[in-house]
């Protein structure tokens, strides 16, 4: 029962963590159309999105 429980918090927390990485490239045409971003922006908003766990 413990270990299951401990699975699926870490299940969870993966999820939860890659929603913010995979997510941010699927939203990208809505956020620049509300803050009114150019493609370049848009473009390295996505990038430091998934280069930004990498860089510690």
């Amino acid at each position: 029962m413990y270990r299951w429980f401990i699975v699926a918090i870490a299940t969870i927390a993966l999820a939860v963590g890659s929603v913010v990485t995979y997510g941010m490239g699927t939203i990208a045409a809505f956020y620049q159309v509300d803050w009114q971003l150019t493609q370049f922006q848009t473009g390295f908003i996505s990038t430091m999105t998934n280069v930004g766990p990498y860089v510690r």
